[in-house]
């Protein structure tokens, strides 16, 4: 390396050191601050007999279950026989929030529902697997235009 790579190098080393040192003091300023903090609440609530600004928890929705979401998309794809992925999503969200459940872990139950054999991603989009909804001009067992030969 030439001097002035070096002289640069050494610089941002010692600019990462003095960064480092104050993002520790600051952290430990933080913790300190926090325990002042909840000491304060307690000493409110023990005087008060009320309850601190801090909520002490509030009961939760239940979540969703891949069967809760599986039902859902079954339902909604036989009223239509193809929807994009993100449409979907978004009216599985919209059921599962209107009857009452938590988003709380919906992503990955929706993922986890779409990968069961129940349904199948097409360019069209996401269908049933199954041919329980077939469009109007398609006789039972004839290929619906989204299958390839």
């Amino acid at each position: 390396m030439n001097e002035s790579l070096t002289a640069i190098s050494n610089e941002l080393q010692e600019e990462h050191a003095r960064l480092s040192e104050q993002s520790e003091s600051l952290a430990a300023e933080l913790r300190r601050v926090e325990q002042q903090l909840k000491q304060v609440r307690s000493a409110v609530k023990a005087l008060t007999g009320k309850p601190s600004a801090k909520p002490a928890g509030k009961t939760s929705k239940p979540c969703a279950s891949k069967a809760d979401v599986v039902l859902v998309i079954e339902t909604l794809l036989r009223s239509q026989p193809a929807m994009s992925l993100a449409d979907l999503r978004t009216r599985v969200e919209q059921r599962i929030v209107k009857a009452g459940k938590s988003r709380m872990g919906l992503a990955l139950r929706f993922k986890e529902a779409i990968a069961t054999s129940r349904f199948r991603e097409t360019e069209h989009g996401v269908s049933l697997a199954t041919n329980d909804r077939l469009p109007v001009n398609c006789p039972k067992g004839e290929p619906h235009g989204d299958q390839t030969d």
